[in-house]
C-alpha cells in the first residue's frame, strides 16, 4: 500500500514539475517577444524623431514630394498596410537603423496653406504652413516584431 502511494505520490510531483517548466519557457517567449516588440517600437520612435527635426527644421521644397524618396505629393498617400510601399524607392531608409524605413505624405495642399492646428488665430498675421504625415516602421534586430507608428507635423511656410 505505501509503495502504491509513494508511485502516485511521485507521479503527481513529476506532472507539477514537467507543468511549471512548460509555464516557465512559455513565459520565457513571451518576455523574448516583449524585448523584441520594444526594440522594435524604439526604432520607429526614433525614425519619427528624426523626420520631425527634418521637417521642422531648414527648408522645405514642396515639388520633392513626387512620389520618389519616401514623400508624397497632396492627395498620394501610400498604403502603409502593403508591404511593398516599405521597399525601393517607395520608403526612405532611416538614418538611425538598417531596419527602419519611412514616407511622408503632404496632407495640404501646396498652394493652400493652413494656420497652425490649435493656435486658435483667426484672420491675418496668422503663422501659415503644411501639415505633413509621417508613417515609421521598424524591425528589431530579429525580425520578429515589426512596429509602424504615424504621426502628424505642422510645418510654418
Amino acid at each position: 500500500m505505501a509503495l502504491i502511494t509513494s508511485l502516485i505520490f511521485l507521479a503527481l510531483l513529476t506532472l507539477i514539475g514537467v507543468t511549471a517548466m512548460q509555464t516557465t519557457t512559455m513565459e520565457e517567449r513571451m518576455a523574448g517577444n516583449l524585448v523584441s516588440e520594444t526594440e522594435a517600437f524604439q526604432r520607429a520612435e526614433g525614425t519619427l524623431e528624426e523626420v520631425r527635426r527634418t521637417l521642422t527644421g531648414g527648408t522645405l521644397n514642396l515639388s520633392d514630394f513626387n512620389g520618389n524618396s519616401g514623400r508624397y505629393g497632396f492627395g498620394a498617400s501610400p498604403d502603409v498596410q502593403a508591404d511593398t510601399t516599405w521597399t525601393g524607392s517607395s520608403s526612405a531608409q532611416a538614418n538611425n537603423h538598417d531596419d527602419a524605413r519611412y514616407v511622408i505624405a503632404l496632407k495640404t495642399p501646396p498652394g493652400n496653406p493652413v494656420v497652425e492646428p490649435g493656435s486658435g488665430c483667426t484672420g491675418t498675421g496668422c503663422n501659415e504652413g503644411h501639415v505633413f504625415e509621417v508613417t515609421a516602421r521598424a524591425t528589431d534586430e530579429s525580425g520578429r516584431a515589426t512596429v509602424t507608428l504615424q504621426a502628424s507635423y505642422w510645418k510654418q511656410n
